[in-house]
């Protein structure tokens, strides 16, 4: 299609479509140049892009293990008497024997109920059938006589209740007015912020209809300091409390042990103080396995039970601990008993050194992994015949041929990088350079038996086990120094092999961030990525100028075309048409 319509029906000989094809042609192939150039670069910055990804993974998932001491000079511990004391080991232990006695145990407060709970509630007289509320547990019947749904609305149209308590008196209350609240404490000498209420209007016990599960939800919830403010946080109360249907029992404990860590409840109306009653709690002692009913309730006046600190001796030293937990010189010891007068138990520490062996041939094998997947990065050339395919080309071919023209334009595009050729020597030389930080004959991957095989130019890493446990049971924190040494001015000689990888991927990573960002994404401030944006927008130019270039050829034929309209026309007139 020309400007004016169908061209070469003049019945000049031209083809014009073919004329303008031809024209088109070099300018075509100059487009075609820079579109493969910009693809090239995009799958360049893809494969930088995957690259990052493998070394930030190596990094943050597999680095990170062997720079701990729980891990590189693991250690396991055991007891003389595990039904007294049970006990593990981290790293940091010394490899020796505990001798350990248990003078008393740590308690919670815990309250609970001694005695069926207890229901208030009671029929109107002059209701022929009232409902058995024996069992309920919902908190209006437990708390009070009885609340009746009055008809009549009060003023501002409010609902409103009658309710009778238990002393005999009652009244008219509002919907929203309170019914039950208490304040309770989890701590001795607590501030005011750490005062937890309790409140229930009188909605939520005769709409809502809420009962002992709801109440043990709320203890248990509760919390202060939620007033909506950035500066000030919610700190929620450490009780745990329950209903127990099958016992009928109601039962509070405080999370934390000792003495300062106690149960303290405040009733502030007649509701509550009734409810407390009813739910008969006692204090439960653990030394003596017994519970002791609380003193009733007294509207205003709190009571209080704390929790009792234990007593163990550890290599002769005294602890009082809170809770029947202990961790004191990489040991963490669990009291279960107390030991009788005169008696000890012996905790025992050794090296686990199946467990640093494991932990040293997985980092030889993930090392090797990556080195691995870089090396064939590194060498692979790319195949000069397989170019990024147009448009044009892509629709001679099938998908799968396409699929497989792209497998291959894409590969080998890092050969020879010299980013990735410096991540390379780098690794090689964190594991081959010893730690001076060390004082010890182990103080290299070498010497704990970790080597590159004579004439493997790759570096790749072998693991000779039997020198490791040498090294293990003459130097049992060989491993660990040699790993995780750490260095406060990053000094490479000095650190750990695995500071000195985390130094070497994060220095690689900024690198690769620089010249192609962290994503494929080509909008970034990365090198490639303007590169590829000053490219994008070259092309759009040259699309344009390609689009004038042929309008304008096409106007050239329109012309010639007219031309040899008029001279056939002037021809046919002087000659006579045949």
């Amino acid at each position: 299609m020309g400007v004016n319509g169908i061209y070469g029906l003049s019945g000049s000989g031209l083809d014009v479509e073919s004329l303008v094809k031809m024209g088109m042609k070099g300018k075509q192939n100059q487009y075609d140049k820079m579109y493969k150039r910009e693809m090239t670069n995009e799958y360049t910055k893809t494969a930088l892009n995957e690259l990052y990804n493998k070394v930030n993974t190596y990094n943050l998932s597999e680095l990170t293990n062997y720079k701990k001491q729980s891990d590189m000079a693991a250690k396991s511990a055991s007891s003389s008497d595990d039904k007294k004391i049970t006990v593990n080991a981290n790293g940091a232990a010394a490899v020796m024997s505990h001798t350990v006695t248990v003078q008393s145990l740590a308690s919670n407060a815990y309250f609970m109920s001694n005695a069926p709970i207890t229901r208030s509630y009671q029929p109107d007289p002059s209701d022929p059938h009232p409902p058995d509320k024996s069992k309920s547990t919902e908190l209006a019947d437990i708390a009070f006589k009885r609340i009746e749904k009055l008809t009549t609305l009060g003023p501002g149209g409010v609902k409103q209740y009658r309710v009778h308590y238990t002393d005999g008196t009652n009244a008219v209350v509002n919907e929203d007015d309170t019914a039950l609240s208490f304040e309770m404490r989890d701590k001795f000498g607590a501030p005011p912020a750490d005062t937890y209420t309790i409140k229930y209007t009188f909605k939520d016990l005769v709409e809502n209809k809420k009962t002992l599960n709801d109440l043990a939800s709320s203890i248990q919830n509760a919390s202060v300091g939620s007033n909506g403010s950035s500066r000030q946080v919610a700190k929620k109360a450490n009780f745990n409390a329950s209903y127990d249907a099958a016992t009928g029992s109601f039962s509070i404990y405080n999370k934390n042990g000792g003495a300062d860590h106690v149960i303290d409840i405040k009733t502030l109306d007649k509701g509550s103080t009734q409810l407390m009653n009813n739910l008969h709690l006692a204090k439960y002692d653990q030394s003596t396995n017994s519970l002791t009913p609380l003193t009733a309730f007294t509207q205003g006046v709190g009571q209080s039970h704390g929790g009792t600190a234990g007593q163990v001796t550890v290599d002769g030293r005294t602890y009082s601990i809170d809770e029947n937990r202990l961790v004191a010189g990489g040991v963490t010891y669990n009291f279960l008993n107390k030991t009788a007068p005169g008696d000890t138990v012996t905790v025992s520490v050794s090296q686990n050194v199946d467990a640093v062996v494991d932990r040293v041939k997985k980092f030889v094998e993930s090392y090797n992994k990556l080195l691995d997947e870089l090396q064939k990065e590194y060498n692979t050339a790319h195949d000069k015949d397989y170019d990024p395919l147009t448009k044009e080309q892509e629709k001679g071919m099938s998908e799968e041929q396409v699929k497989r023209w792209n497998e291959k334009a894409k590969g080998g595009l890092l050969y020879h990088n010299a980013q990735l050729g410096r991540l390379i020597n780098k690794m090689r030389e964190a594991v081959a350079t010893p730690v001076t930080a060390v004082d010890s004959k182990y103080n290299s991957a070498s010497s704990l038996g970790i080597t590159t095989q004579v004439g493997n130019n790759h570096g790749h890493l072998t693991l000779n086990e039997d020198k490791l446990k040498k090294a293990l049971a003459e130097d049992p924190d060989s491993v660990y120094r040699v790993f995780g040494s750490l260095d406060e001015k990053d000094d490479f000689k000095k650190s750990g092999i695995s500071m000195r990888l985390s130094k070497v991927s994060l220095d690689s990573l900024k690198d690769i961030a620089k010249e192609a960002g962290t994503k494929s994404d080509w909008d970034d401030s990365s090198a490639l990525g303007n590169l590829i944006r000053s490219q994008k927008k070259k092309m759009k130019d040259f699309k344009n100028l390609l689009d004038d270039f042929q309008s304008q050829l096409y106007k050239k034929y329109d012309a010639m075309e007219s031309a040899l309209q008029r001279m056939n026309s002037t021809y046919s007139s002087i000659f006579g048409a045949k």
